[in-house]
């Protein structure tokens, strides 16, 4: 975060900050279980950008059926 503040960067993009479905290290391994481990490294980025005046941009889905999720994955998550 440090060396984007040096270049004069103020946002980025963080692909897969927000959606981690099917990796074990990823906030939701499966549908049915949470990762709370997960979830303290995505506040660590949070904090560290915040720190920094760097913005982040976190998008929660896609359209596109990858192993991180896609909208089915990210709506079967909100209905549980």
């Amino acid at each position: 975060m440090n060396a984007l503040n040096t270049m004069g960067i103020r946002t980025i993009r963080s692909q897969t900050l927000g959606k981690s479905v099917g990796n074990p290290l990823g906030a939701w391994p499966t549908l049915q279980t949470r990762n709370p481990q997960a979830f303290n490294t995505i506040d660590w980025t949070v904090f560290q950008a915040r720190q920094h005046g760097i913005r982040l941009q976190v998008p929660l889905m896609d359209n596109y059926g990858y192993y991180r999720g896609d909208r089915f994955v990210f709506f079967t998550l909100v209905r549980h």
